[in-house]
């Protein structure tokens, strides 16, 4: 591809030239182009690569940034709305895909919202299997419940690096954890609701969810609502405004969990042993719950037991 045909060349990254964080190969690199930053769209196979019939080689392939443009093309046409990729492949990848696109259809623009991703490091360095600190989804949600991945990636804005670590997804999954305690204390409550906190609230947390998908602040609009509803008491509106945001985020426990007839009669003789002060066996009978994958825990509105997640450990 000829840069020269194409001036516009640059106007997503506000740049023309390759720079250190840059995902390039090795024809990006090459000398032997006409300008410096003329890229390959079709390549010469080697041996072990898929091959197609062309009246240059022998057999050729497409060039890594026409590749994704003709899938695109086929499945979404020319034009479309939403394009995602981590910051990296800003310039030169997305950028050719526009100057190869824009080309060839004549319409513009290519697509209307770019996403670009911050890294996702392991100790300060990006996660890649080069470096051998990749971690598969297949894996992680091995040891961590899927909903505290979720919220452990949408507390950290999209655009921004996050780093990938055992204290920080602690962190998370207990942060999370308040959420739930506090949706299950609403979900049944008969206490009366501020309707102006919670118009207040939503409006708060679309404002930051329109600016940028700006999450964090998002989670912050919400983290002092339960802070609040705690101190003032709320119920059925409350828990309707938990589940409007969820439908967005998806990371809350809302389903009643299944109690087996086991741990609810193993509950029925802690309560006896309690009412009967007998608090060394109530706790012998806490233990047993917990080694069986459960926790209990006395309120104010009775006892609740929740399931724990990822038992046992992996």
């Amino acid at each position: 591809f000829d840069l020269s045909k194409f001036p516009e060349y640059g106007k997503l990254s506000g740049r023309k030239s390759i720079e250190a964080e840059d995902a390039v190969s090795r024809i990006d690199d090459s000398t032997k182009k006409k300008n410096k930053g003329d890229f390959c769209l079709w390549k010469k196979s080697k041996k072990d690569e898929p091959s197609w019939p062309d009246p240059w080689f022998d057999g050729g392939r497409p060039g890594w940034h026409i590749e994704d443009t003709a899938i695109s093309e086929k499945y979404l046409g020319q034009q479309y709305d939403i394009h995602g990729g981590a910051r990296d492949l800003i310039f030169p990848h997305h950028e050719a895909e526009i100057a190869q696109m824009e080309s060839a259809s004549g319409k513009k623009p290519f697509v209307k919202y770019w996403l670009h991703t911050g890294f996702l490091n392991v100790k300060g360095q990006k996660m890649a299997k080069s470096l051998g600190n990749f971690v598969t989804i297949r894996d992680a949600v091995k040891k961590y419940d899927a909903k505290v991945l979720r919220f452990f990636y949408i507390s950290g804005h999209y655009r921004s690096p996050i780093d990938f670590s055992e204290d920080l997804l602690d962190k998370a999954k207990n942060s999370l954890e308040r959420l739930n305690d506090f949706v299950r204390k609403v979900k049944n409550s008969k206490e009366k609701d501020d309707e102006k906190l919670i118009e207040k609230t939503r409006k708060e947390f679309l404002k930051y969810m329109d600016d940028d998908f700006d999450t964090p602040k998002a989670l912050a609009v919400i983290f002092d609502f339960v802070k609040k509803v705690n101190k003032k008491g709320g119920g059925k509106k409350s828990y309707d405004l938990m589940l409007e945001f969820d439908k967005i985020f998806n990371v809350l426990e809302t389903k009643e969990e299944k109690i087996p007839s086991d741990i609810k009669k193993l509950i029925e003789e802690r309560e006896k042993a309690r009412k009967e002060k007998n608090y060394e066996k109530a706790d012998k009978i806490r233990e047993e719950i917990k080694n069986k994958g459960y926790i209990i825990e006395d309120t104010e509105e009775g006892i609740q037991v929740k399931i724990l997640k990822n038992f046992p450990p992996a």
